[in-house]
């Protein structure tokens, strides 16, 4: 991957945005989880993984773990529903909820381009509707141009479920400015994709 930050200190960032939201009661602890997570086979890790998602916000502690659990996985490329990537993904999303953006926003500001299509395909259109006014700052006011980029792709996937809910109208001005004004060629042509995803949703 592409000028990669160093990789523990950003996973441990990510427990100082999130703080676990409360006891569970799971048949195992998510230290128990995580260990499988870490030393299980393939089957039991992707086990872990799915029970770590089911905890919610209470397993926030995991985090770390669950993007070094993807270290030497393809995450550039969106992964196909089921694999492990995707459900790393999907258990990202459950336990961050909205704080998924400025956990993935660490990844953006990282240069990691693998890590940035990573949360744009596979976290952030997971969390939906609860993850736009995040993206939408992200991607109106920052000066980072792989942050907007993730931003505006992770806009575009929110659109292809048609998941924006109340906050469609603020994703609609937002992707309407960078459609028209956002220095980047890239960035312009996939708001304009997210514009003509919403109006399919609208028909």
């Amino acid at each position: 991957m592409e000028k990669r930050a160093p990789f523990v200190l950003i996973c441990l960032l990510t427990s100082a945005i999130l703080v676990a939201c409360g006891p569970s009661t799971p048949t195992k602890t998510v230290d128990e989880w995580v260990e499988i997570l870490e030393s299980g086979d393939e089957t039991e890790r992707l086990e872990a993984v799915i029970a770590l998602g089911k905890m919610g916000p209470a397993a926030s502690d995991a985090l770390p773990q669950l993007f070094l659990a993807l270290e030497g996985e393809n995450v550039a490329t969106g992964a196909f529903e089921g694999s492990f990537v995707d459900e790393v993904g999907t258990a990202i999303a459950a336990i961050a909820e909205e704080e998924a953006v400025p956990l993935c926003q660490v990844w953006f500001l990282s240069g990691d381009v693998g890590y940035t299509a990573f949360c744009a395909v596979d976290v952030l259109p997971k969390v939906g509707e609860g993850a736009v006014p995040g993206l939408v700052d992200l991607l109106t006011t920052s000066d980072d141009r792989l942050t907007r980029l993730g931003a505006v792709e992770a806009l575009r996937q929110v659109a292809g479920h048609c998941d924006f809910g109340h906050n469609e109208q603020l994703a609609v001005n937002a992707l309407q400015t960078a459609a028209s004004n956002d220095p980047d060629d890239g960035i312009r042509s996939l708001a304009q994709k997210a514009l003509a995803l919403i109006s399919e949703c609208q028909q």
